[in-house]
């Protein structure tokens, strides 16, 4: 099965054509227009900016990149700390 949203991206040519070719053989389901709360990949972005990059400037790049590892620490290191498929709903620690 592979979940495909409506980003422009997922519209072009190729991918079409690629989404195409491979339809006999696998699933593709298409989300609906406007739906990020069913797409769970925007809740662990929400909650990635709630926790680690709400608010702050970081001065380099590797500053950003140790808040982002050190969030996703945390979400390995405590894993009740789920994102459920509504949209924001996981939990601030």
């Amino acid at each position: 099965m592979l979940v495909v949203d409506n980003a422009s991206y997922h519209r072009t040519r190729q991918i079409l054509h690629v989404l195409e070719y491979h339809g006999d053989h696998a699933f593709i389901f298409r989300l609906p227009r406007y739906s990020p709360e069913l797409n769970l990949i925007e809740g662990l972005w929400e909650y990635l900016k709630r926790s680690a990059m709400n608010n702050y400037f970081f001065g380099d790049t590797a500053s950003l990149e140790h808040a982002i590892q050190g969030t996703f620490a945390v979400l390995q290191r405590h894993p009740e700390t789920t994102l459920s498929p509504t949209y924001c709903t996981a939990t601030n620690l």
